[in-house]
């Protein structure tokens, strides 16, 4: 069985249900541990540091995003689902993580769910909809920007995907860049 670990940020709760975007990454235990000494070191070299991604400068976002798209077992685990008009905030991260996991997962698997500032509340309805859903889950949690490197990375990689969602300039080629390469897969209802 196929241990999957997947790590979930949310951007958009402040656009009062206008654009909602979910970034989903999925890894396997062993990219799990390779991956986040990597980001470690790359959140160092970069002086991204625990910043979250909108107190990041812009030069500090580029070099980090930049370093990332070098990890290469990252590429085909970021997926990103944008979703507009609606303030369904956890049916429609129920929905990313949903499509996610099955389009990564396959058939034999277990996952354990990490998101970010995700309540007790929230846990148990997004565990109930797994559930429901037939998805093989362990554990699903809430987490802080700051508790782990794969956590930061999706909070990173979620507010890249609104910036370029809200065409700001320095998201066009690297964004470009992330869908020739397979890094990311963008999802949609």
């Amino acid at each position: 069985m196929q241990n999957l670990y997947c790590y979930v940020d949310e951007r958009g709760q402040d656009t009062k249900g206008k654009l909602f975007l979910v970034c989903v990454i999925i890894l396997t235990k062993r990219e799990k541990e390779d991956i986040e000494k990597r980001l470690s070191d790359i959140e160092k070299e970069t002086s991204k540091g625990l910043l979250k991604w909108r107190k990041t400068n812009f030069k500090r976002r580029i070099a980090y995003l930049r370093a990332i798209l070098k990890i290469k077992q990252l590429y085909g685990c970021v997926f990103y689902f944008c979703f507009e008009n609606t303030k369904a905030y956890v049916p429609s991260i129920n929905y990313a993580l949903t499509r996610a996991i099955l389009s990564k997962g396959g058939e034999n698997y277990q996952t354990t769910v990490i998101i970010d500032g995700l309540n007790k509340k929230e846990e148990e309805r997004v565990s109930k909809k797994l559930k429901t859903l037939k998805i093989k889950y362990r554990k699903v949690r809430g987490a802080r920007d700051e508790s782990s490197p794969l956590i930061r990375l999706a909070d990173s990689l979620a507010g890249f995907f609104r910036d370029w969602k809200e065409k700001q300039p320095y998201t066009k080629d690297l964004y470009r860049l992330m869908i020739k390469r397979g890094f990311v897969k963008e999802i949609y209802k």
